[in-house]
């Protein structure tokens, strides 16, 4: 059995071997590193030697002779491998020291030339818009050649068509020399666009039966696109959503803790979510550019930062907007959380405050609509009333359209309400166009007024005796149809006394579940008082008299 203290010393000395070894490791690449280091040191070095004595060479050129009438061709070589000459210089010197030259000057003033790094943001861009388009503009640029050639290949056929003309005319030797080598010329350069011409249409020919079909085109661009470009997309826009996702996981969690569960909603609370929002997609659009930059995808990456440039420079004339809309999201605007506010002239109660608001109306079916939040920024909300009235009817009520007919709603929405009459038929109006019209709605309650007069002769008769009957009889009459337990209240009175005749108004009240009957309790009713007058040999009188007694108010 090994004893506890030979255990510790066999594990300190396990722990020396491998420290003394890890250490010999990092001496050995080290000393490689240096090796290599000293290497490229001593080719820096021979490139300095060899640009410099390129240097003297040309100042001696420029001082001797050879540099007469060349001093600007010469300043410019100097200038170019003087330039070189201070890059390898500064190269070796950060190769030798691992120290970057620049560094060591803490005073140097760095300069920005913002057009430069637009052009470099911009340079991935278009280079590889430009290499997407390269074939097409190879194309048209084959064509456009090919047409030059052609009109350069008939110049030169009309100078020789014209020289051979001329020739044999020409008796002078020493012309007919001058004139022959001009033939040659211009067959020579007859023959050399011809072999260019002829060259141009074998590139075209390739370039045009390389041309793929479109659907092998569109494969091959949608291969592409998920190999490089499109793998980076979406992996990017992937990153996005789940960090949008998880931000958003990480809200719902925090509100269900108790200091977030308040009715209504406490301006800190609605602080912090603005400021959680703006953050969320700060962050996930971080996210998304950390993706493209990790991928080496320069050209999303170029092109996503251009958008967001751009946004930010458009949203500089937006801010007033935006600041009222922060206001809405506080409950500090016009429009304010568990108000009432009237929208397309329906009322809707604010349910909650978003970047998608929620408006509702519970009379309604989808009464619940969902508004952006820069569509509240026009609306004014109020308190709500103890007894609001969000709509004039219920589905199922019954009511009496401006004709005096009688339908009942089948259908009402926040775009149409739908009306069924008696018979059958269907008006369907816009919920505006119903809302302007004088509706009544009979399934609270209604009231159905008959007003009878009578003749001057039945004046000496009691009046009261003539009220107690109609009453009766029309209560007997009500009494045989369905609509009786629905009757309230029978009432009889004179309303006017004139001098030819006076005037009895039978009031008739109903509950609102007897508005089916509207119609029938009507005819029940004038047609009970016609009769009785018969029965009775009352003289009704439709003789239009003037009463100097004011009518009750129904």
């Amino acid at each position: 059995m090994i004893h506890p203290f030979k255990k510790v010393l066999f594990s300190l000395v396990l722990l020396h071997v491998v420290f003394v070894y890890s250490v010999y490791e990092a001496a050995c690449e080290n000393s490689e590193d240096l090796l290599v280091t000293i290497t490229h040191l001593e080719e820096l070095l021979n490139a300095i030697e060899n640009t410099r004595h390129k240097v003297r060479s040309i100042q001696e050129q420029m001082q001797g002779t050879a540099g007469v009438g060349r001093e600007k061709e010469l300043k410019q070589q100097i200038s170019r491998f003087s330039q070189r000459l201070k890059d390898l210089e500064a190269n070796f010197h950060q190769l030798a020291t691992d120290v970057h030259f620049d560094s060591f000057d803490a005073n140097k003033k760095q300069s920005f030339d913002w057009q430069g790094e637009i052009k470099e943001l911009i340079e991935p861009l278009f280079r590889e818009v430009k290499q997407m388009t390269s074939h097409p503009r190879q194309i048209d640029a084959l064509e456009t050649e090919i047409e030059n050639l052609q009109n350069q290949l008939q110049v030169a056929s009309r100078a020789n068509n014209r020289l051979e003309t001329i020739i044999p005319q020409v008796s002078n030797k020493k012309l007919h020399h001058e004139i022959d080598q001009l033939r040659h010329n211009w067959q020579n350069r007859y023959r050399e666009v011809k072999t260019r011409l002829d060259i141009t249409r074998q590139k075209l020919k390739q370039k045009t039966s390389q041309k793929k079909h479109l659907s092998e085109h569109m494969h091959e661009l949608m291969q592409l696109f998920f190999r490089s470009r499109g793998r980076n997309f979406i992996l990017a826009l992937i990153a996005f959503a789940l960090t949008w996702f998880l931000m958003h996981q990480l809200q719902v969690r925090i509100h269900e803790t108790r200091p977030f569960q308040k009715q209504p909603r406490p301006v800190y609370i609605r602080t912090f979510d603005l400021i959680y929002w703006i953050s969320s997609f700060l962050i996930s659009l971080v996210t998304l550019l950390v993706v493209l930059y990790l991928c080496g995808d320069w050209f999303l990456l170029s092109l996503c930062i251009i958008i967001i440039v751009g946004i930010v420079w458009a949203s500089n004339h937006a801010l007033p907007k935006y600041w009222k809309q922060a206001r809405i999201i506080l409950n500090l605007g016009p429009v304010r959380e568990g108000e009432l506010v009237v929208y397309n002239g329906i009322s809707y109660r604010v349910s909650r405050i978003n970047l998608a608001s929620e408006l509702t109306n519970d009379q309604l079916a989808g009464g619940k609509i969902q508004l952006p939040l820069k569509d509240l920024i026009d609306i004014r909300s109020r308190p709500i009333a103890m007894n609001e009235c969000w709509f004039p009817t219920h589905c199922d009520d019954y009511v009496l359209m401006p004709d005096k007919s009688l339908g009942k709603i089948t259908l009402q929405t926040p775009d149409f309400v739908r009306v069924q009459l008696i018979g059958g038929q269907l008006q369907t109006f816009t919920t505006d166009e119903f809302l302007k019209m004088s509706i009544i709605n009979l399934s609270k309650g209604f009231r159905i007024v008959a007003r009878v007069h009578f003749d001057e002769n039945h004046q000496h008769r009691l009046i009261d005796t003539m009220i107690e009957t109609l009453s009766e009889s029309i209560q007997a009459e009500i009494a045989l149809h369905p609509f009786k337990d629905h009757l309230i209240s029978v009432q009889t009175f004179v309303s006017g006394v004139g001098p030819n005749a006076f005037q009895l108004k039978i009031m008739t009240t109903f509950q609102g579940a007897a508005s089916a009957y509207y119609e029938d309790i009507e005819h029940v009713i004038f047609s009970t008082c016609i009769q009785t007058c018969n029965k009775n040999q009352w003289k009704i009188s439709f003789y239009p008299a003037r009463y100097h007694q004011v009518t009750q108010q129904e």
